[in-house]
């Protein structure tokens, strides 16, 4: 009996774990490829995964389905995304924007059709609000094949006129965490401009001021991990870090994030939540904009 523990003991001891060596992102990315049949354009589980793949797996043939997928949805949509939800036009030219090198997919060219004009329309465009002013600002400062710097220097100004008082943008019935980083992230791009830098400081001032003690960020709803995604993305779009003297709470926004990780690798919307896959999508594009 005693032998036969001991070669149990060895045993545990050889046995390699997977799961304990590898680093968050990796994880995340094992378990999107785990989850992930087909990439679809205009959906979870599809652009964002593919700039996903892109940067940490530029050879998976996922990419190469995107690419297929993209096209056939274009084309039947006769090139018209959307009537109203210009965030649609945003998503696809962001990811195809970003991942063109691996993709190969031009936006100005999607089996003849151009999604990037479509941008261009600014009534169209802020009619989402400033949300559809960020994605739509986002997107076209990823894309290089069209000459936008007229329309996008209208977008800065018109998420400038967003801002609130105390340095957020959102609602104005209560100020939103993730709004606001959406939006530091498409300035990020502008701070030449001395407004737009001052407005970035200020939002990351009333990041600050949003966070608890958890690291996370309260809100009506509960605590989440995607806030905290959002915010690592707009610190490291600003050159900041995570460890920025401003956000004080015990522990690191890092670490605030890894809490909701899970074994299998994905990570949750709410702690001892199980895996979601937006929560995973978000949580992998903060560690990729770290790792870089």
């Amino acid at each position: 009996m005693k032998k036969l523990l001991s070669i149990l003991l060895i045993l545990l001891v050889f046995i390699p774990s997977c799961t304990a060596e590898e680093s968050p992102l990796d994880g995340a990315l094992r378990y999107l490829m785990k989850n992930t049949d087909s990439l679809a354009p205009a959906s979870i589980g599809g652009d964002f995964t593919a700039i996903i793949l892109s940067k940490n797996a530029p050879d998976n043939k996922l990419l190469a389905d995107y690419r297929e997928n993209a096209a056939v949805y274009v084309t039947e949509k006769g090139g018209v995304l959307h009537n109203s939800r210009y965030t649609e036009y945003s998503r696809i030219v962001y990811a195809l924007s970003v991942t063109y090198d691996t993709v190969g997919l031009d936006p100005c060219n999607v089996a003849g059709y151009d999604i990037v004009t479509p941008l261009h329309d600014f009534d169209a465009v802020t009619k989402q609000g400033v949300n559809g002013t960020a994605w739509a600002l986002m997107a076209l400062d990823a894309e290089p094949h069209s000459d936008s710097s007229e329309i996008r220097a209208q977008y800065v100004s018109h998420i400038l006129s967003a801002q609130n008082e105390d340095g957020s943008f959102g609602s104005l019935k209560h100020s939103e965490v993730d709004m606001t980083a959406m939006c530091l992230q498409a300035l990020a791009a502008h701070t030449d401009a001395p407004e737009v830098a001052e407005a970035c400081r200020r939002g990351v001032d009333y990041l600050a001021s949003a966070q608890g003690e958890s690291g996370g960020f309260p809100s009506p709803y509960g605590e989440s991990s995607e806030p905290i995604s959002q915010v690592l993305m707009a610190l490291d779009a600003l050159g900041l870090s995570y460890t920025d003297p401003r956000f004080t709470a015990e522990i690191t926004l890092y670490d605030a994030l890894l809490a909701y990780r899970n074994r299998d690798g994905g990570f949750s919307h709410n702690k001892d939540g199980g895996s979601d896959r937006l929560a995973t999508e978000q949580a992998a594009m903060a560690l990729i904009a770290l790792a870089e």
